[in-house]
């Protein structure tokens, strides 16, 4: 679905076997291409019942040239 739509996914597998598995070349070739600027990993803590996201480093030569910089997570709206 993901492919399709070229959109991000929430997930925390990292699609290692997938990938050498995967019959359909073409949604192989993008995930190897997309995952980590695609792909987001969560965390779940069941003790205080609290869900977030794992927002990690995306490398600069991925983002648009000229874009703002990120606020601090601190300091983004959460929805």
């Amino acid at each position: 679905c993901a492919y399709r739509r070229n959109c991000r996914f929430l997930d925390n597998d990292n699609y290692s076997d997938w990938r050498s598995s995967m019959h359909d070349e073409e949604v192989r070739a993008w995930l190897e291409e997309c995952q980590d600027f695609l792909q987001m990993r969560f965390y779940f803590d069941a003790g205080l019942g609290t869900f977030d996201t794992l927002d990690g480093n995306i490398p600069a030569a991925h983002l648009a040239p000229g874009a703002p910089p990120m606020p601090p997570a601190a300091k983004r709206p959460r929805f």
